[in-house]
């Protein structure tokens, strides 16, 4: 995650100054379903960074 996040911070700085968190997991050994599970869950919790 770190490296898509300093290629944007180089590359797309106007993106980069959007994302306001990541997330450290092994993504190839998840399913989808999973996946989806830890993104609801990050929202629920850190919600106030949507408004």
């Amino acid at each position: 995650m770190m490296h898509l996040i300093q290629y944007l911070e180089r590359k797309h700085p106007l993106i980069a100054a959007r994302v306001v968190d990541s997330i450290d997991t092994n993504l190839d050994a998840m399913s989808e379903p999973e996946i989806l599970a830890i993104a609801r869950k990050w929202f629920e919790e850190y919600r106030h960074f949507a408004d």
